[in-house]
């Protein structure tokens, strides 16, 4: 009986093991959004400096961010601006 009690005492609880899972996938998204984010940034950059979204027809680079990324025009221009400082 005691070396069940002590099996189950060094075994987390269930919400304790789903919260490390949580916090692990969490810690993973993060990851992968810092390693996209040069990538982005340059495509960014390019995408401004060829008024690209002329192409799809809007007269503005934030009405395009705002209808096609989900996004305000000062997200994309403050993205193309990191774009240019990595060059």
């Amino acid at each position: 009986m005691t070396a069940r009690l002590e099996r189950d005492a060094a075994r987390p609880y269930p919400r304790e093991t789903a919260l490390l899972r949580c916090d692990a996938l969490a810690l993973s998204v993060r990851v992968a959004l810092e390693r996209i984010v040069p990538a982005l940034a340059r495509a960014a950059a390019a995408f401004v400096a060829a008024g690209a979204w002329r192409s799809f027809g809007y007269a503005r680079a934030g009405d395009h961010a705002r209808e096609r990324f989900g996004r305000s025009g000062r997200w994309l221009r403050d993205l193309a601006l990191l774009g240019a400082a990595f060059e």
